[in-house]
């Protein structure tokens, strides 16, 4: 069995499948066995539920209903015994006989409908009730109309020839329905039984082919896998320890094939850069001391720029400072412009709110102007009056005279300075107009200032970048003068490294590549 699952993995189909190909072929067949298991199963446990539904919801059903349907004709026969026994409760028995009817009638459609077509043995079943049920309900009628009429005798004749035969018949028909739906609820748990047992017996068989199919893919698996990976770790191990001269075979085109091939590739061009790695080893060696020659050159020509640059930084130092303060002159001036543009501005304002002012005052002197007329208007009224009153009306009559007096030199005093409000509402109104005429101007002498120092700081900045970069060349230029100094230093230890790399390098056992063929 081992040798034949070994061929099995050794076949071409499956070394040329990928890992993630091999595992979903071996996991989905195993998923497809567990599916088709699953589906069995459900369809069989859906079967059963179908088979107990029926039985719970249908024949037993059915049969409580027949049971009831029994119940209801015993009562209807007591009913009909007390008619006969007890003569004043016989409307009572009547009614009830018709409550039993209703519900006999509900029960039986209620078994009518829950009793399919395709379902022959019940409807005869059925279909014999009803009739059976017709006639005993008939013969009960007529043996309780018979009893209302006061036929006593004759009715319990009847009652016993005829209508308890039927009664019974009637019993007898409902007990063969309730049994034949006991038989049909037998069967269907027969069937459930039979579904169960078979049902059983496929998850088993199912199961088992999933476990044994399982149980080969892994085996299949880890060996198209593990061998490779024990190939690769063998190898590696012979490169650790600085053999290169290992040859790796690869067989198959999965990704442990894909990683023999790139550890094959590796291989080859580690032989190739450790044979360069050595070469390029004497090749420093015998260049470090050109490296050195060169580097004290440079270091000299390094110091020689230093000073050269040395004077051009301070030169523009010089001119930086002299720049700056152009610029805070400019900046000053600036701020002194946009100051009086402001001062201009809140001057212009504030004659406009003096002219509101005096326009306001002169419409108030109006006013006084007004109430001295009317006080005028008004004393000589009193004076008119106190002539009509005579001797009584002297001392009323100075009064009149002194308040006329006072009221006319009120007027005129209004009036003058009514007159002199206008003149200066007119001389304020004239330099409010010279002030707007004068605000454009300063605002711009200010935006004219403003561009200047804006200027003044756009050199300053340029010069201070100028500087800047003049330092840090000089920087630089002093970074290189002492680097080719440090040159010098290095490419005598850079020897000394070369010659720890080849002794690094012997280490590694190649195979010889000729790295000329690259």
């Amino acid at each position: 069995m081992k040798d034949i699952l070994k061929k099995w993995v050794e076949v071409d189909m499956l070394k040329n499948m990928k890992i993630g190909t091999k595992l979903s072929f071996g996991f989905g067949l195993v998923l497809f066995l567990m599916a088709v298991l699953i589906f069995v199963a459900a369809g069989n446990m859906a079967r059963l539920k179908g088979n107990m539904d029926h039985i719970v919801k249908v024949n037993s059903v059915r049969s409580g209903l027949a049971r009831d349907m029994a119940d209801i004709v015993r009562e209807d026969a007591i009913a009909v015994r007390n008619a006969f026994m007890q003569k004043d409760r016989v409307q009572e028995m009547k009614k009830r006989l018709e409550e039993h009817k209703l519900k006999f009638d509900d029960k039986f459609k209620k078994i009518y409908e829950m009793t399919g077509r395709d379902d022959a043995e019940s409807r005869d079943k059925i279909a014999k009730l009803k009739s059976v049920r017709e006639t005993e309900r008939s013969m009960t009628d007529k043996t309780m109309a018979l009893i209302i009429s006061d036929k006593g005798d004759e009715a319990f004749a009847y009652y016993l020839k005829e209508a308890r035969a039927a009664v019974r018949n009637s019993i007898q028909a409902i007990d063969e329905l309730a049994q034949q739906q006991e038989k049909r609820s037998k069967l269907r748990y027969e069937e459930s039984e039979k579904a169960y047992e078979s049902s059983r017996a496929m998850m088993f068989v199912l199961g088992a082919l999933a476990l044994f199919l399982a149980a080969i893919t892994a085996f299949i698996l880890t060996r198209s896998i593990v061998g490779p990976l024990s190939e690769g770790v063998s190898v590696m191990k012979r490169m650790a320890a600085g053999d290169l001269t290992a040859i790796i075979e690869v067989k198959s085109n999965d990704e442990t094939g894909e990683m023999l091939s790139a550890m094959k590739s590796m291989l080859e061009q580690l032989n190739i850069t450790i044979t360069e790695v050595k070469s390029a080893a004497e090749n420093v060696a015998a260049g470090s001391e050109e490296l050195s020659a060169g580097a004290q050159q440079l270091s000299q020509g390094a110091t020689e720029q230093a000073a050269a640059v040395e004077e051009t930084s301070s030169s523009m130092e010089e001119m930086t400072s002299s720049i700056r303060q152009n610029a805070d002159n400019s900046l000053q001036t600036e701020h002194l412009s946009q100051k009086s543009a402001v001062d201009a501005q809140g001057s212009g304002k504030s004659v406009s709110e003096t002219v509101g002012a005096m326009k306001e005052i002169t419409a108030r002197i109006s006013i006084i102007e007004e109430i001295a007329r009317q006080t005028n208007l008004l004393a000589l009224n009193a004076a008119i009056e106190a002539a009509r009153a005579g001797e009584h009306g002297k001392g009323f009559a100075v009064v009149a005279a002194e308040v006329r007096k006072l009221a006319e030199r009120s007027q005129s005093a209004a009036a003058e300075i009514s007159r002199l409000s206008v003149s200066s509402v007119e001389t304020a109104e004239k330099a409010g107009e010279m002030l707007s005429l004068l605000v454009p101007d300063i605002q711009k002498t200010a935006d004219l200032v403003q561009e200047i120092s804006a200027a003044s700081k756009e050199q300053y900045v340029g010069a201070e970048q100028i500087n800047k970069a003049v330092q840090q060349l000089d920087h630089v230029i002093q970074q290189n003068a002492s680097a080719s100094e440090e040159l010098a230093s290095t490419s005598e230890e850079l020897t000394s490294q070369a010659e720890q790399l080849q002794d690094a390098v012997a280490f590694f056992k190649t195979n010889g590549t000729d790295i000329s063929k690259r």
